[in-house]
């Protein structure tokens, strides 16, 4: 049996709320503007493990736990998620109070004040290009599906209340090229075709209800009477979400920026658990499955498959993100999105090629691995150190806004050549054993694999050289007066030398 033992279990809803309660998600400074979701499943052993509150030590006692949980709780109360909640909050109750306060509730329930209310609660988002993306969408679909309802009704009632026969025909005709459109709409313009659809219902729905059902509790008439009170709430309702937006509003385009950063330390993560892989003696890829020494290396560490989704899901959400936050417009300047879209790729090239790299190290003989340790020049420390270094640097300069200094780049192409030209190995028996074993091996089935690794590696180390340029673009750059002049004359003198 899967379970041993009798247990409560809650409702998944409720499960999933006390999931979210209980995570740090929205927590810190440096979550402002993230999606939360993806860097905890990304980052969370590496930060949980070694990440330390430099402020203060861990909580030791009953009151010092309470004191860090009223801490955490007020870093949430700032993200934009928090922010979110409340403005949700008071928008729902201030367009509630109509409905039961006594001198309004009549009108109130007569116009139908609840679409207002169904409008301001999907319409606010919590990123203004989201919101400004909704309001183009539900806004433009609203009107189209007003003047198709108009259409429809006049066509098939014309000056009358109209009759079932005339009214099925003509809705038929209209409801084929919109349920169509429902179907097979891209995602992007399925928010604005479904208020199309739904405000054509409307209109069509309520002209026949007030016009042929006497003895209702309010008639708002039939036709354009219908439509213009429609467009009415939805502006209500609009205007209501946009002004709780305003007070402050949360830019996407920070979140894009943040989030690239959180997907570069979920890169360089990945870079370093693969090396350490690599490196080891006895790492999971020479276990069989069970955990036992055995005969089947070729099997991937689950938390490794785990690492490579998210990370894949991580950047698949931000190209979504960096679409819509185009949105927001450019009244402060141009939003150079031109660059994001190539640090996207860059990322995106710096994943397929970890993800090649645990691939070649799934199948790499053991022994064809470990007797090429010494002769790898991307395994060198020195040049680890530069690749771990400059994906710190990149990261915290976009998580941060702060320029990267001149003096700080690092071509990983030239440093790989430099620390593989002071490489120096043995000449012990030893070594010129396993040396000789080396160039034996180059004709062998199992070589493919290391030089796919190797390549791997170097095309990382292109893909990061690039994103260092780009986020070198977006952030800036400090300047050291004479360093490259300086760099190229000390570069070819010991070349010479």
């Amino acid at each position: 049996m899967k379970r041993q033992r009798a247990r409560l279990w809650a409702p998944k809803g409720l499960r999933a709320i006390w999931k979210l309660l209980r995570s740090r998600q929205g927590a810190g400074e440096d979550a402002v503007g993230e999606d939360p979701e993806p860097e905890e499943v990304v980052e969370s052993e590496e930060k949980r493990e070694y990440k330390l509150d430099p402020d203060s030590r861990p909580p030791k006692n009953v009151l010092q736990r309470f004191a860090n949980t009223l801490h955490a709780m007020y870093k949430w109360g700032k993200t934009p998620e928090a922010l979110f909640t409340v403005r949700y909050v008071v928008i729902t109750i201030a367009l509630w109070i109509p409905s039961v306060v006594k001198s309004s509730a009549h009108f109130a329930y007569a116009e139908r004040s609840v679409w207002a209310l169904i409008m301001a609660q999907t319409t606010m988002n919590i990123y203004a290009s989201d919101q400004v993306y909704n309001y183009a969408m539900r806004l433009g679909g609203t009107f189209v599906g007003a003047v198709l309802g108009m259409l429809c009704w006049y066509i098939g009632a014309g000056h009358g209340n109209g009759n079932p026969y005339g009214l099925a025909a003509i809705v038929a005709a209209f409801l084929l090229p919109l349920v169509f459109l429902r179907n097979f709409a891209p995602p992007q313009y399925l928010v604005g075709i479904l208020m199309v659809g739904a405000t054509f219902v409307l209109v069509v729905g309520y002209s026949w209800i007030d016009g042929n059902l006497p003895h209702l509790f309010q008639n708002v008439g039939i036709g354009w009477s219908v439509a213009w009170r429609r467009w009415v709430l939805v502006m209500i309702g609009s205007a209501a979400s946009f002004i709780l937006m305003m007070l402050p509003p949360k830019s996407g385009r920070k979140a894009v920026r943040l989030r690239n950063a959180s997907v570069l330390s979920g890169i360089s993560y990945l870079y370093s658990h693969l090396t350490s892989l690599w490196l080891s003696a006895d790492g999971p890829f020479d276990r069989a499955a069970d955990g036992k020494d055995g005969d089947v290396p070729h099997k991937w560490p689950a938390n490794l498959r785990a690492k490579f989704l998210a990370l894949a899901n991580q950047l698949q959400d931000l190209r979504m993100r960096t679409v819509m936050s185009k949105w927001e417009g450019s009244i402060r300047g141009a939003w150079p999105v031109e660059d994001y879209n190539k640090l996207l790729e860059a990322e995106s090239d710096m994943l397929s090629s970890l993800v090649l790299l645990g691939g070649a190290l799934a199948n790499l003989d053991p022994d064809l691995r470990k007797a090429t340790l010494p002769y790898t020049h991307v395994l060198n420390p020195h040049f680890i150190s530069d690749v771990v270094s400059m994906f710190f640097l990149i990261s915290q300069s976009l998580r941060t806004g702060e320029p990267l200094h001149q003096a700080q780049y690092k071509n990983l192409a030239d440093r790989l050549h430099y620390h593989g030209g002071y490489a120096v190995i043995g000449s012990t028996a030893d070594a010129l054993a396993r040396k000789t074993r080396l160039r034996q091996s180059l004709t062998s089935y199992e070589y493919m694999f290391y030089a796919t690794a190797v390549v791997a590696v170097l095309q990382m180390a292109h893909a990061l050289n690039d994103a260092r340029t780009i986020v070198a673009d977006l952030c800036g750059e400090v300047p050291l007066e004479g360093f490259e002049r300086w760099r190229e004359e000390y570069d070819r003198t010991h070349a010479l030398a």
